[in-house]
């Protein structure tokens, strides 16, 4: 299996937009959780809209899942279904 080498950098597969109540969204303004990630939104209840690119879906997953029911994946659809098929199989 190759190495990757210190100049090669891994491409962003997707662009996430991800909803946040005004609980989780304290968190995000105070500082970058996400690597890539941009306030598209601040509503007046303190709710935000972000987007964030993704490499890898796990990380992007891992961190709605810590944070549930305080985030939701907007977009891509795919990957809120995902987290929520991983939901409800874990507690089934």
């Amino acid at each position: 299996m190759p190495l990757i080498r210190k100049r090669q950098r891994l491409k962003f597969i997707k662009l996430i937009f991800i909803s946040l109540d005004t609980f989780a969204s304290q968190f995000f303004k105070r500082r970058k959780v996400m690597a890539y990630q941009k306030v598209l939104e601040e509503y007046a209840d303190g709710s935000l809209l972000l987007s964030t690119q993704m490499t890898f879906e796990d990380e992007v997953l891992q961190l709605v899942r810590s944070m549930i029911p305080h985030i939701t994946i907007v977009s891509p659809v795919a990957l809120q279904e995902k987290l929520e098929d991983s939901l409800r199989f874990y507690l089934s």
